[in-house]
């Protein structure tokens, strides 16, 4: 279902004029699939977009990943010639037993925000709060809108009346101010720079070893699920039996992203890449992520447990580093959420904001919660023994709604 609105905006006071926006709401699944051409449009035309904000993405997200209960929509601003402005891509679904507008792919995806054509910061603000007006008369307690980069045109003027500090961080491994590989490896701790390089000498000595990078279509199709078989070994241990990748529907939804690999979806100029770090022919480690904008976004990585003493996972993101390098990318993104290896490699951080604006009563007790406890909560929860917190989340799940963020 499609809906319109139009909304009088005032442009910069020099040129005098008013303009008009029209806003088209778009809801459910077929609606917004329906929205591909204006999509792949503004991914063209955005001077930021992640992978988690392509087309290909959403296309891949709807048709397999999609939680039960979580109903699509998206609001697109025109300009008076229908050229589109801006698109919010979001989900209404409900969360801790409040109805929720949340960015679309949650909570699978690692970066929200807008797609929006470059324009001036006026007019950008004017499109902005047409959106807003819009998202007022949709039935929902609240919008939470997450993990936003200040790289998002429409960061700013989506929090400017927050002014919260960030709510999370994405760890990067910047490449781009080092000359060559040996400038970079020359820019380590002594400590680290040997550490490194231990770990790839002794597996060199242990057997053949084989990197190599490809476009994921290329890669064996087996491969991403002895990748993901692994990554679930993990996610047991640690008593995280309600993760994503912990889903049936999890491997499907990577199978699709890898095969998706067409000239017409790939509008954003995203490579969706399979790095494997192979040991006597037998894969050890991989990593499975989007180069987007001279970035490699590791979307999925893993390595075979019963190697773990050999360190792959340290070996083959060293030797993606490095090809990263030799092959013009500038960084390495590891994504949001804490981790411990995540600050011991990156060498820069990027705050994600957050904001959370209530449509309802109970979206105000929201609010608070979000604004004071939820990141303490987080935090005692990451400290809990394994078992504990997987005891933790299983007594939440109620409340989470499923898949909910």
């Amino acid at each position: 279902m499609r809906t319109a609105m139009l909304h009088s905006l005032q442009t910069a006071p020099s040129s005098g004029k008013t303009w008009r926006t029209r806003v088209e709401l778009y809801q459910g699944v077929q609606a917004v699939r329906g929205l591909a051409t204006a999509w792949r449009e503004l991914e063209r035309a955005a001077d930021h977009c992640t992978p988690f904000q392509t087309w290909q993405w959403t296309r891949a997200w709807l048709r397999t990943l999609r939680p039960q209960g979580a109903e699509p929509l998206a609001l697109l601003a025109r300009n008076e010639d229908g050229e589109a402005l801006a698109l919010m891509p979001l989900q209404r679904d409900r969360h801790a037993g409040m109805r929720r507008l949340i960015w679309l792919g949650t909570p699978t995806l690692q970066y929200g925000g807008l797609l929006m054509r470059p324009m001036p910061r006026r007019e950008a603000r004017s499109v902005v709060e047409a959106l807003w007006d819009v998202l007022r008369d949709l039935r929902a307690d609240y919008v939470d809108l997450p993990l936003m980069t200040w790289l998002d045109p429409g960061m700013e003027l989506l929090t400017e009346r927050e002014r919260e500090t960030p709510h999370n961080f994405s760890w990067r491994v910047d490449l781009s101010t080092f000359a060559d590989w040996r400038a970079f490896e020359l820019a380590l701790k002594p400590s680290a720079r040997r550490a490194r390089k231990k770990r790839l000498n002794r597996l060199l000595r242990e057997g053949e070893v084989a990197f190599v990078v490809r476009e994921a279509q290329a890669a064996p199709t087996e491969l991403l699920d002895t990748a993901l078989e692994w990554k679930r070994g993990w996610l047991r241990a640690q008593g995280l039996m309600d993760s994503e990748p912990m889903r049936e529907e999890f491997a499907p939804f990577l199978h699709a992203l890898a095969v998706a690999e067409t000239r017409v979806e790939n509008t954003a100029h995203g490579r969706w890449l399979m790095a494997e770090l192979r040991l006597d022919g037998k894969p050890l480690a991989v990593d499975f992520g989007m180069v987007l904008n001279g970035v490699f976004h590791s979307f999925f990585a893993a390595y075979d447990p019963d190697h773990a003493h050999r360190s792959p996972g340290k070996v083959a993101l060293w030797l993606t580093l490095r090809w990263c390098m030799e092959n013009g990318i500038s960084s390495y993104d590891m994504l949001a959420n804490p981790a411990p290896y995540k600050q011991d490699w990156a060498n820069m951080e990027v705050p994600l904001w957050r904001t959370v604006r209530p449509l309802g009563a109970s979206g105000v007790a929201y609010r608070l919660w979000a604004r004071r406890f939820s990141r303490r909560a987080r935090q005692m929860h990451a400290a809990l023994p394994a078992p504990v917190k997987s005891l933790v989340r299983k007594a939440l799940a109620p409340l989470r709604s499923g898949h909910g963020a």
